[in-house]
């Protein structure tokens, strides 16, 4: 091959590979490149194609300038070729992750449903599917829900007692209340001194002994002392904030009245609405009293807690409870 045809076949090379889409075998870059040289005759004949030896080193030596790039073949075709530089390992996987991660519906979604790499793709691949993992995490656009779980979007926060240091200081208070319950006190009652011996309310036997400082003296003088109604007033203001009988009773009550509707006929019932329901009958009622009492009666097997795994169709999700990673969402009755 002349010197001169050297720049022509490069530039027949370069067309050719720019053209595709796909990268090129080389066999099938020899036979285009043939297909640019019509036979002639004898009469008029025309330039021969180049050599396959000839393209074969125009392919080379345009891979070695970088205007073209070696792709991995088979064994029956060797390498293939392309005018376009093959994207990064990283760029691969992210592309697949984002993709599984559009598409996803379930939650939570599993390493293997973003596209997590196998062993046959190598350490690199692994390492490209962590970063792009990390990125995700570190973006908000993908959050950690549990051991190698994770959701499109973002968990309740916890709830104060179930995270440290807190947790550990209302267990301790949780198991004393335990011990003292074997001596046949109630929670209702424990609860009741607990907040007595803290000052946040009375206790709550003050409310009856008030009535009878009127009756106790016969005489109209004894009756008409002027501190016997400031002592009424005092000790029956706190019987309107606490609730008509022990709250797991009060629960059950509204829980009872919910379930003789059609959609609760299974006795399978939303948190959200067990709480707007007892609270129709106890209005003082507050989610930490509503969630501390459901969970003791859940750990005492008189209810059952139930999971919503598809936290993204929770509706009004901080009235479920929050714990180890994990949103319990109905409560049945055992």
């Amino acid at each position: 091959m002349s010197t001169a045809a050297a720049p022509q076949l490069i530039e027949q090379l370069q067309h050719i590979l720019q053209a595709t889409e796909q990268p090129l075998a080389m066999r099938a870059i020899i036979t285009q490149i043939r297909r640019l040289y019509p036979r002639g005759t004898r009469k008029a004949p025309l330039p021969p194609p180049p050599a396959d030896d000839a393209i074969q080193a125009a392919i080379a030596a345009e891979v070695a300038a970088k205007r073209a790039f070696e792709y991995p073949g088979t064994a029956a075709s060797g390498p293939r070729y392309s005018a376009k530089q093959p994207p990064s390992i990283e760029s691969v996987i992210e592309a697949r992750v984002q993709d599984r991660l559009a598409a996803a519906t379930a939650d939570p979604i599993t390493p293997a449903q973003l596209g997590k790499p196998g062993a046959r793709e190598g350490r690199p691949a692994m390492d490209a599917f962590n970063a792009v993992l990390k990125r995700l995490l570190d973006g908000k656009q993908l959050f950690l829900v549990g051991r190698d779980r994770y959701s499109k979007n973002a968990p309740p926060a916890p709830v104060w007692y179930t995270t440290s240091p807190n947790k550990a200081e209302f267990d301790k208070i949780v198991r004393a209340i335990e011990r003292l319950k074997t001596l046949n006190i109630s929670a209702s009652d424990i609860l009741a001194a607990v907040q007595l011996k803290l000052g946040v309310t009375a206790a709550p036997s003050a409310a009856p002994s008030a009535p009878s400082a009127p009756t106790a003296a016969p005489s109209g003088a004894a009756a008409a002392k002027p501190a016997a109604a400031p002592a009424a007033t005092t000790a029956t203001a706190p019987a309107s904030s606490a609730p008509s009988k022990p709250l797991p009773a009060l629960l059950k009550e509204a829980y009872d009245h919910l379930c003789l509707f059609v959609e609760f006929r299974h006795k399978l019932v939303h948190l959200y609405r067990l709480y707007h329901e007892a609270k129709k009958r106890y209005p003082a009622l507050t989610v930490e009293d509503f969630h501390n009492t459901l969970w003791n009666m859940s750990q005492n097997r008189e209810i059952e807690l139930r999971v919503l795994n598809e936290v993204h169709k929770a509706e009004q999700r901080e009235l479920a409870i929050y714990r180890d990673h994990t949103l319990y969402y109905y409560v049945q009755w055992i």
